[in-house]
């Protein structure tokens, strides 16, 4: 992969971290929940969703989402070569894949080539 489709894979993990960021930002500011503080059993509405629960889960979704765009993202930095190969089969992830999915470790492929 040349160096300006790395920056491109850069900009839209840099875009969906602070999307995800922002998710994170509005569930804590309103209920007063840490980034990590365990989900909660608040018999009150949700901020994200009809009910604490649908919170919870919104939130744990989105840490693990945080987690691997920042896996991602370290990848791309210090191993840029590596990034887009999956990590299943070895071959690389289609362009269209990463587009919609830049943290993705796969290609999406069921087995590795014979």
């Amino acid at each position: 992969m040349n160096a300006r489709r790395l920056e491109h894979f850069e900009a839209l993990l840099q875009q969906e971290r602070q999307r995800i960021l922002s998710v994170l930002q509005h569930a804590m500011a309103t209920s007063g929940a840490t980034a990590d503080a365990p989900p909660g059993d608040d018999a009150a509405a949700g901020a994200l969703g009809t009910t604490p629960e649908d919170d919870d889960a919104v939130v744990a979704r989105e840490r693990i989402a945080l987690r691997d765009v920042d896996r991602a993202l370290r990848l791309l930095r210090e191993s840029p070569h590596d990034y887009g190969i999956c990590a299943r089969c070895g071959r690389p992830i289609p362009d269209e894949r990463l587009e919609l999915l830049p943290a993705t470790r796969t290609c999406g492929r069921s087995s590795p080539p014979a």
